[in-house]
């Protein structure tokens, strides 16, 4: 329904919840490119469903498209698709950038029997965080929360990291990469 109407001036858009099973994999994208030239804010956290894994934002097909988001000032997605097209936009004045988890990885960890049977929780390798990462365009970044899973390119992440001139908050939530690994 929102797909059919129109949104000129939206400004901030914040979708909470779950995806439904149902979601086609081209209504979401259709809707957010009638609305991503103006969006300041763009906040997905929705819980993913394990017949979807890693729902798409813009989806893979737009990787070969540069969008051009003068505007936006603040990403957040859980259980990102490090595939997506989203992360293939140039957004010069992105200040805050959040690759999360919502509901946390960690309840499906600590108390899988608190978990829905639907919900999914593909939380990303420090490797595709480095990969979102190179991708984008945001010089202006100054606070980063990062959800991940530790593998051969965590320090390469982190040095990256360190490449952001105006980076004043970074909020990490690493899961070791085997169980009995040290923190």
């Amino acid at each position: 329904a929102m797909l059919e109407l129109p949104w000129p001036n939206i400004r901030d858009l914040s979708l909470r919840g779950q995806y439904p099973a149902s979601l086609s994999e081209r209504l979401f994208p259709e809707f957010l490119i009638r609305v991503l030239p103006q969006l300041q804010t763009l906040c997905v956290r929705a819980a993913p469903q394990n017949t979807l894994p890693r729902p798409p934002i813009l989806g893979p097909s737009m990787t070969s498209e540069s969008i051009t988001l003068p505007d936006l000032r603040s990403l957040t997605v859980a259980y990102p698709d490090p595939a997506d097209a989203i992360f293939n936009i140039s957004a010069p004045r992105l200040t805050h950038l959040s690759l999360c988890d919502q509901p946390r990885y960690y309840y499906a960890r600590g108390v899988p029997e608190h978990v829905p049977d639907w919900f999914a929780a593909p939380i990303l390798r420090a490797s595709e965080c480095l990969g979102i990462l190179q991708r984008m365009e945001t010089p202006l970044l100054e606070s980063i929360e990062l959800v991940y899973q530790a593998d051969t390119a965590e320090d390469d992440l982190l040095r990256h990291l360190a490449t952001y001139p105006r980076l004043e908050i970074v909020e990490l939530h690493r899961y070791r990469e085997h169980d009995p690994d040290p923190v």
